[in-house]
Protein backbone atom coordinates (compact mmCIF):
# COMPACT_ATOMS: atom_id res chain seq x y z
CA UNK A 1 0.00 0.00 0.00
CA UNK A 2 2.87 2.33 1.10
CA UNK A 3 4.81 1.70 -2.22
CA UNK A 4 1.73 2.32 -4.33
CA UNK A 5 1.57 5.66 -2.67
CA UNK A 6 5.16 6.17 -3.38
CA UNK A 7 4.81 5.15 -6.98
CA UNK A 8 1.66 7.52 -7.48
CA UNK A 9 3.37 10.62 -6.03
CA UNK A 10 6.98 9.93 -8.09
CA UNK A 11 4.72 9.67 -10.99
CA UNK A 12 2.88 12.76 -10.08
CA UNK A 13 5.91 14.34 -9.16
CA UNK A 14 7.20 13.28 -12.48
CA UNK A 15 4.27 14.61 -14.51
CA UNK A 16 5.07 17.76 -12.90
CA UNK A 17 8.59 18.35 -13.55
CA UNK A 18 7.87 17.63 -17.72
CA UNK A 19 5.39 19.68 -17.67
CA UNK A 20 7.55 22.15 -16.23
CA UNK A 21 10.27 21.54 -18.45
CA UNK A 22 8.32 22.33 -21.28
CA UNK A 23 7.57 25.69 -20.36
CA UNK A 24 11.37 26.54 -19.91
CA UNK A 25 11.89 25.04 -23.03
CA UNK A 26 9.59 27.42 -24.41
CA UNK A 27 10.91 30.24 -22.58
CA UNK A 28 14.46 29.05 -23.72
CA UNK A 29 13.66 29.21 -27.32
CA UNK A 30 11.90 32.53 -27.45
CA UNK A 31 14.66 34.23 -25.90
CA UNK A 32 16.99 32.56 -28.10
CA UNK A 33 14.70 33.82 -30.98
CA UNK A 34 14.37 37.48 -29.24
CA UNK A 35 18.61 37.21 -29.09
CA UNK A 36 18.63 36.42 -33.09
CA UNK A 37 16.19 39.31 -34.00
CA UNK A 38 18.50 41.87 -32.04
CA UNK A 39 21.79 40.25 -33.32
CA UNK A 40 20.56 40.79 -37.09
CA UNK A 41 19.21 44.11 -36.27
CA UNK A 42 23.08 44.98 -35.44
CA UNK A 43 24.50 43.44 -38.97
Amino acid sequence: MIDERAYELLCCQLGLANEEKVGLRKQVNELISRLKAIEESYK
